[in-house]
């Protein structure tokens, strides 16, 4: 007799969790990789003296990347209410007009701003993730909730009406401040970790990165990549978590060089080419853990490159999916070491990789 096992309230919760924040930054990863590969790309031609960092096409350019970063609230928003089915133009002008100039001038004028009485914190919204995330999630249920009771006809128009009403203000006075400090919190929980011991935070967060990726955990390291890069200008997560891409290349690598038929041959290319822009899903998957071998492998020499990341102080200036297509946004933050420290952690799983003798692409993979 088969048994059945029902996820208690805890699981269910935590799957809700990992899907709210998988889909608040999942749709909008492309774009901020995007920018922060142009930015990094900016930099590096910088560094030619092509490009002079005073001239108005290098003020474009890392503009145009800027500002993607800037209005990440606004992108935050909209996936957010995609994900509840709810009005996205609406909840984006709740993180609008948090940015708006207009209300900027009145949150930092002389004597502060008030709201019926109530006193407006200064907070800089641009950049900032954990206020919109807040506010967009109650402003969807409330939408929803006053859909349930509004008459159809005027659900177009009076819900949205309400629902900025209502939040707006709300966000300024309650979720912003409250999102200010999950933010400010989750910095300086960080900071300290990394004061205290870059080379145990490289140890752990490397290897943790990848074996969360496994269950789909790894986007909640993302907040804090973003969340760091907004309130510090640098963040070395993105290096530590780097790392894996590196030694998941070099693991396919090996088997495409040691695989005996040209389909295993073409399968372990397929899955080392996704690899440098920072997907390890094909490797992990396909190879990892059908083969377990080479996942434990991986996690020694990811903790081993990342305790050296640690070591060195990279910091990437920009957001990218972590990996070796993200190098140029170390640029001035460890970029050296951190391609050095990537390229023996490939090395390192190419020749751990060839040692272990595999020779054909797991079977496990077709699955």
């Amino acid at each position: 007799m088969e048994k059945t096992t029902e996820k208690n309230a805890f699981q269910r919760g935590f799957d809700k969790v990992v899907e709210f924040i998988t889909a608040a930054f999942l749709p909008s990863i492309n774009v901020l990789a995007a920018a922060g590969i142009l930015k990094g790309i900016v930099m590096l031609v910088s560094l030619t003296g092509i490009l002079p960092e005073t001239s108005n096409t290098y003020l474009v350019l890392v503009a145009i990347s800027n500002a993607c970063f800037y209005f990440l609230p606004v992108f935050l928003a909209i996936n957010i209410a995609n994900y509840f089915k709810c009005e996205p133009y609406v909840h984006a002008l709740i993180a609008m007009s948090l940015v708006y100039p207009d209300m900027i001038a009145l949150i930092t004028q002389d004597g502060g701003l008030s709201f019926l009485g109530l006193s407006v914190l200064n907070i800089d919204y641009a950049n900032m993730l954990f206020p919109v995330l807040l506010a967009v999630l109650f402003s969807c249920l409330f939408e929803k909730g006053v859909n349930k009771i509004m008459p159809e006809l005027l659900r177009g128009f009076i819900t949205p009406a309400l629902t900025l009403a209502v939040f707006v203000p709300l966000t300024l006075l309650v979720f912003g401040p409250i999102g200010e400090a999950i933010g400010n919190g989750l910095t300086v929980g960080f900071t300290a970790l990394y004061n205290f011991s870059p080379i145990l935070c490289g140890l752990i967060i490397a290897p943790a990165y990848m074996l969360l990726d496994i269950f789909g955990l790894h986007w909640f390291l993302v907040p804090i990549m973003l969340n760091n890069i907004a309130l510090v200008g640098t963040d070395p997560v993105m290096g530590m978590c780097s790392i894996p891409a590196f030694v998941l290349c070099g693991i396919s690598l090996a088997l495409a060089v040691k695989s005996a038929d040209s389909t295993s041959r073409s399968k372990s290319i397929g899955a080392a080419f996704p690899a440098v822009f920072g997907i390890i899903e094909p490797t992990v998957f396909g190879i990892l853990i059908p083969c377990k071998k080479p996942l434990i492998l991986a996690v020694i020499i990811e903790a081993i490159a990342g305790a050296a990341v640690g070591i060195f102080g990279c910091a990437a200036v920009g957001f990218a999916p972590p990996g070796p297509s993200a190098t140029t946004l170390f640029i001035g933050h460890g970029a050296l070491a951190q391609l050095i420290i990537g390229v023996i952690a490939l090395a390192l799983g190419f020749v751990g990789m060839t040692a272990l003798g595999y020779k054909a692409f797991p079977e496990a993979a077709e699955k």
